[in-house]
């Protein structure tokens, strides 16, 4: 029997969302934008959709809702939309965290080079934003923070209805992408003082390729996709009325079974917990609470209470629980989760079963990683956070790691070439040494087999 086991990167089709999709495919197929019977009879059932999911998110308006191709494309729309209204205004910082899904990141990272001012906040050893934080980085010129509800990758709940009374305080729109929180944990924006929210069905057993953005109204929207008058004249496009049924049954029953599903879970972990061995949980766990392995090896070589081990034991259910897919690790003195995905089971088995040294088994890990996009993307971030503080030296290290994690990434080097010609224009310096190393490995990757090329999704060779 096949196991899945990564809810957090998609869902199943739910059958509830199957059911309710069927009559849009060979019953009330018509075009909602259209004025006959048939169209019309679609527009019915679209603004029935937008209503009850209005209700289901405690939204004041079903006009509140405009219906998207996904979680990114209404990260794109919200953050974009908040960038423009603030310039108008004068206003053209904007804050969010370091922990945020692409979607978001590199929206910023484009308004950046358009010349907003970005500010990405630490995320602390518990993987949460503090508020204080969100308080301090606020300034006049303020125009969005967005900070996400759940994160993809660690699956921390942020403190947001907190967040979002601050910003309501201090006069700052107030986004989040709640892609991995919406039919999971309650959400109501109107008491968690939300101004944006980015949703996606397949998240929830909805289909793939719909979702939409919760915009308070008296926020005004940039279009992203322009056409015709959808949505209110803000996302041109025929609405995809199947898969907006879909994702509006989906969304019903996850919040009217939540409470049910979370008892499921509790039950998966109490098995779990009794099947569980416990030496296994206390030495997986070590080189996390020693946060490397050459740090835990001294520590297993030290015979473990039969209390720690259940103590550990309780943790390591604890993550599975809370669907931790990934080991936390550090990169320096930055508290950075990294992706570790694979390598990390090789690296905990070798130190178990003693066959090679701690070390040993780290390396044999960071070979694994050996162009791991996303730990790449974790040195890129670290880089532009050396950036903002004009520690160029810093700054260069981690661009070179994260081009050394992807070397088939142009974009690395394109912006590692934006962040020397900064240097040199602020600093005078003289970086023609690492243009020099910049070329040299354009050279490599053009020597290097294709086959990793096509692996990686065939990225663009330099």
């Amino acid at each position: 029997m096949r196991v899945y086991a990564d809810n957090a990167a998609t869902t199943k089709l739910s059958a509830a969302a199957k059911e309710a999709m069927l009559p849009y495919f060979d019953e009330i197929y018509g075009n909602p934008s259209t004025l006959y019977t048939l169209g019309q009879e679609a527009a019915e059932h679209l603004l029935a959709c937008r209503t009850e999911i209005a209700q289901l998110i405690g939204a004041a308006d079903p006009r509140e809702i405009v219906f998207t191709s996904g979680g990114s494309e209404a990260d794109n729309q919200a953050i974009v939309s908040a960038a423009v209204n603030g310039a108008r205004k004068g206003k053209k910082h904007l804050i969010s965290t370091k922990f945020e899904h692409h979607a978001v990141l590199h929206t910023l990272d484009k308004l950046r080079r358009q010349g907003f001012e970005v500010t990405l906040l630490d995320v602390h050893e518990d993987g949460v934003v503090r508020v204080e934080d969100v308080a301090a980085a606020i300034r006049d010129d303020t125009a969005l923070v967005s900070v996400m509800f759940a994160n993809n990758e660690i699956g921390t709940l942020q403190p947001i209805e907190a967040i979002g009374a601050l910003c309501r305080e201090r006069g700052v729109p107030f986004h989040t992408d709640a892609v991995q929180a919406i039919g999971h944990v309650p959400v109501n924006v109107q008491e968690m003082n939300i101004d944006m929210l980015s949703c996606s069905a397949h998240k929830f057993h909805g289909p793939r390729g719909v979702g939409f953005l919760y915009a308070r109204r008296g926020i005004p929207l940039t279009n992203i996709i322009e056409g015709g008058a959808q949505e209110r004249g803000k996302r041109g496009g025929t609405e995809n009325t199947p898969a907006i049924a879909g994702m509006t049954a989906a969304l019903r029953e996850a919040v009217d079974h939540m409470d049910e599903q979370k008892q499921i879970l509790l039950l998966i972990m109490l098995h779990m917990l009794v099947d569980f061995d416990l030496q296994f949980a206390a030495i997986g766990l070590l080189g996390l609470l020693c946060l490397d392995y050459g740090k835990a090896e001294g520590s297993l070589k030290k015979k473990t209470k039969i209390e720690d081990c259940i103590f550990l034991t309780v943790i390591s259910v604890g993550c599975i629980y809370f669907c931790i897919p990934f080991l936390l690790d550090y990169v320096g003195e930055h508290q950075k989760a990294l992706s570790f995905y694979g390598a990390y089971t090789p690296a905990q088995l070798a130190v178990m079963e003693g066959s090679r040294s701690a070390e040993e088994a780290t390396s044999a890990a960071e070979q694994i990683l050996t162009h791991n996009t996303h730990l790449a993307e974790v040195y890129q971030y670290l880089a532009y956070g050396a950036l903002e503080k004009e520690n160029y030296e810093e700054s260069f290290i981690n661009m070179e790691k994260a081009i050394s994690c992807d070397i088939y990434a142009k974009e690395l080097y394109d912006e590692y070439e934006e962040i020397l010609s900064q240097a040199e224009k602020v600093q005078g310096s003289d970086q023609s040494e690492r243009r020099a190393w910049i070329r040299n490995k354009k050279q490599e990757v053009l020597k290097k087999s294709s086959s990793l090329a096509y692996e990686l999704n065939e990225r663009p060779q330099l």
